[in-house]
């Protein structure tokens, strides 16, 4: 499986459950940290269903059309699999280090827009991979991300 294709997948399947109140000793940037990293933990775990958590409702829809075209039930059942099978099909070494790099918070950007839009980067290891993009807004629920890209 290309090492893009990776990207892709944790583009779609990558971002936020709730940190949320901006308490703590980084305030928001480590509640839009934290979301993210959970994020990415549950996608490369395979667990669809809290890593779909971690979306506002909207990237939520979005995603179950695009696992109804793959025909899949919906946005869990996408990222329940397709994440990890990608991760698993990396050369041992390169699955390491991305595996290294998911676990790791600090290869985390954030950077606020305003009190309620987050900015976050993922750096992918070695430059054979994109970094993922993730933008994040502020719900009653907490930091939900409302977008990726890579």
């Amino acid at each position: 499986m290309p090492p893009r294709a990776l990207v892709a997948t944790l583009a779609v399947a990558l971002v936020p459950l709730g940190a949320g109140c901006g308490l703590g000793a980084g305030g928001d940037q480590d509640d839009v940290r934290a979301v993210v990293s959970s994020y990415l933990d549950a996608a490369a775990a395979g667990n669809g269903r809290l890593a779909c958590a971690f979306y506002t409702d909207e990237m939520r829809r979005a995603a179950t059309r695009r696992a109804r075209r793959q025909d899949l039930r919906n946005c869990a059942a996408m990222l329940s699999t397709t994440v990890r099978y990608r991760l698993a099909s990396l050369p041992g070494n390169l699955r390491t280090d991305v595996q290294d790099a998911i676990a790791d918070r600090d290869e985390i950007d954030v950077k606020l827009d305003g009190e309620n839009r987050a900015r976050a980067t993922f750096a992918m290891p070695h430059a054979a991979l994109a970094d993922v993009h993730a933008t994040l807004v502020r719900t009653p629920d907490g930091w939900r991300i409302e977008r990726l890209a890579n």
